[in-house]
């Protein structure tokens, strides 16, 4: 009786586990498409996509050209700038050629 309530204590936490684990890669899924929207709005209204691949910038040099991009009106929030960053340099950093 016991390893049978063992063993389904083990199968309910393995599936727990499963369903946390597909509920964090929808989140990652979604922010990465958040993440793109964005850039598309924000950076190809004014830049080519070409322009911005060859940056090859870093995460910090990212941030500052972005910083100069909002001097220059373009209308994004913290949480916004932050995902913009994070995107840029995953995807148009110094190691992704």
């Amino acid at each position: 009786m016991l390893s049978r309530i063992l063993y389904t204590l083990l199968i309910a936490a393995l599936l727990m586990t499963t369903a946390a684990f597909a509920s964090g890669e929808g989140q990652s899924t979604a922010r990465r498409e958040k993440a793109r929207a964005l850039f598309l709005d924000a950076c190809t209204a004014c830049h080519t996509l070409e322009r911005v691949r060859v940056q090859r910038l870093g995460k910090e040099e990212w941030r500052q050209l972005i910083a100069g991009m909002l001097s220059e009106g373009v209308p994004l929030t913290d949480d916004e700038m932050s995902l913009l960053v994070d995107y840029l340099a995953e995807n148009f950093g110094p190691e992704n050629p």
